[in-house]
């Protein structure tokens, strides 16, 4: 996505670490991205509720197949809000016959049968579904880091002495529809 000039992109959304911008691309923060542990509802009638990290090992996972996002996932206390003080992260190695690479098909998979078990979506994708019954967050107290730490969503387009009106209209709408989303 590094160079959206030669592809014809006026403007592309960005989920990523700020250090992982690339510096040839104008960035405007949207909204922070947080991924989230979930699971069918009744899923939990024949399985037991995980009550701390550990206890992933004893279900099946699906994680995102791409990138940075594999099966050992690091997790810190949801409360320690002072970074200088929190515990080191505890690590788990998740069990996962299965990666999908795309949170919504993740979200399929997960709605479409009970037994599917845990997966590890993108707040914006399980939150409505969440919201709706369909999914429950699995560890609410736990905050994921490592390759799966909060970032943020960016709307990027390339530089230039002047933004065309198109761009600038899409812009103001995406910043006035991120900072009027409920979080």
């Amino acid at each position: 996505m590094g160079d959206l000039q030669a592809k014809a992109i006026d403007l592309g959304i960005r989920i990523t670490p700020h250090e992982a911008l690339p510096q040839s691309l104008v960035a405007h923060p949207l909204r922070e991205v947080r991924y989230l542990l979930v699971a069918h509802p009744d899923y939990f009638k024949t399985h037991t509720v995980p009550k701390s990290p550990a206890d992933l090992a004893a279900h099946r996972c699906m994680t995102l197949g791409y990138g940075a996002f594999q099966n050992l996932v690091e997790f810190t206390p949801a409360d320690a809000a002072d970074a200088s003080v929190a515990p080191p992260p505890v690590k788990v190695r998740l069990n996962t016959p299965l990666t999908i690479a795309s949170s919504l098909g993740l979200l399929q998979a997960l709605r479409a049968d009970a037994q599917t078990g845990v997966g590890l979506v993108v707040d914006f994708v399980a939150e409505p579904a969440i919201a709706a019954g369909q999914l429950v967050q699995v560890l609410p107290h736990w905050q994921l880091t490592g390759s799966y730490a909060p970032r943020m969503a960016y709307a990027v387009h390339a530089p230039g002495p002047r933004i065309p009106p198109k761009l600038r209209a899409m812009l103001d709408f995406l910043l006035q529809h991120a900072k009027a989303a409920p979080r």
